[in-house]
């Protein structure tokens, strides 16, 4: 048996005291898993390390598990198949939840050896023992928050706000960074940087939309104002659509964790270890691809190949002012479509033309690197 699935079952005994079984199944066999009537199942896929017709420890009747939450999943893996035996190694799984090292094994021995290897490297540790389907939690060790410093996560210039749904929306997503960078500094402290500099986006984007209000207030141009209209509304749908993400991710990215049976993951498919592994890797993904874009010599590449017309200077848009300065000289859209269509004839920058017109419609050019470094 290789790739499995999960299958925890919970119930009470007479004195209301909470009672666990756990089945260990392949994914082919629970393809399409249905607890029966007046079960309670949580279920998570787990995958083998180690490939082959390897016997497993949980084929017994009788067997621990340890679950492990790491920094670095894969990292703690590799440490462990390097120092435990083939037979041992049959017993490493990985999940796609925070806890994200599962190891199957005997003995009490065994389980000191793991995490002898891991050392310091684990966050968090909960082991039990199933014999005859029937789970004992012999210990947990839950995670210890990192000490941060809060006003590195606080938006600024809020006060600076006039409208009052554009208010709501900074108190909203200021609630949203408070969650998420909390949750973050107990579960995954390696985010909190990366918090950090989106924090940092945010208070730019903020100051963008305050000063482009103002601008538009003592606007007596209607193209002026017309251009200032549009940017604070692109950047308004900007802090709108990160407030969203951030709210999304704190709901969903911290499930599964120790002690694993005091939440519970709202993906029924996910609802035992959560899907936080999964989210994380994703994260990590985002940051390789934007500190790729940000090598991409994108002003260089709009001056080279973007039509010279009257009023559009691409090499002079580096800030969202900048262009609002200009505005009652040139409109954005007509020059960007244009320079759009001839940068479609050089298919070797055309990847980067196309993401900085994207970003420059929407004034978002001066901060979209920072929010996955």
């Amino acid at each position: 048996m290789e790739d499995v699935r999960l299958l925890v079952r919970e119930s009470h005994d007479s004195n209301h005291a909470q009672r666990l079984g756990l089945e260990v199944r392949s994914l082919a066999q629970t393809d399409g898993f249905a607890p029966k009537s007046g079960d309670s199942y949580r279920v998570s896929p787990a995958f083998a390390v180690e490939r082959g017709d390897l016997p497993r420890p949980f084929e017994t009747c009788d067997f621990r598990v340890s679950f492990v939450t790491c920094d670095n999943t894969f990292s703690a893996i590799s440490q462990l198949r390097n120092n435990l035996t083939s037979e041992q190694a049959a017993g490493l799984y990985f999940s796609i939840g925070l806890p994200g090292v599962l190891a199957f094994h005997r003995t009490e021995q065994e389980t000191d050896h793991i995490l002898e290897i891991l050392n310091s490297s684990f966050r968090a540790h909960e082991l039990w023992r199933v014999k005859a389907g029937n789970v004992e939690v012999l210990s947990t060790s839950a995670p210890v928050a990192a000490s941060f410093d809060s006003a590195a996560y606080l938006l600024q210039r809020v006060d600076e706000v006039t409208d009052f749904d554009i208010l709501q929306l900074l108190l909203e997503t200021q609630h949203s960074v408070n969650e998420v960078v909390a949750k973050a500094s107990v579960h995954s402290p390696t985010r909190l940087p990366r918090l950090g500099r989106l924090v940092a986006s945010l208070n730019a984007i903020i100051g963008d939309v305050v000063d482009l209000s103002k601008q538009l207030a003592s606007a007596d141009d209607e193209a002026m104002q017309r251009s200032c209209q549009k940017l604070v509304n692109a950047n308004v749908d900007y802090l709108i659509q990160i407030n969203s993400a951030l709210a999304y991710f704190y709901s969903q990215a911290f499930f599964g964790v120790t002690p694993l049976m005091s939440n519970r993951c709202l993906y029924q498919s996910h609802a035992f270890l959560g899907i936080g592994g999964a989210l994380r890797t994703l994260d990590n993904f985002g940051s390789v691809v934007s500190r790729a874009l940000e090598e991409v010599p994108v002003y260089d590449t709009l001056k080279t190949f973007a039509p010279s017309v009257a009023g559009f200077d691409p090499g002079t848009l580096r800030t969202v002012n900048e262009v609002v300065i200009q505005a009652a000289a040139f409109d954005i859209d007509t020059h960007l479509t244009r320079a759009a269509r001839v940068s479609q004839k050089h298919t070797n920058s055309s990847l980067a033309v196309d993401l900085a017109f994207r970003s420059l419609r929407c004034g978002k050019c001066r901060h979209a690197g920072a929010l996955w470094r």
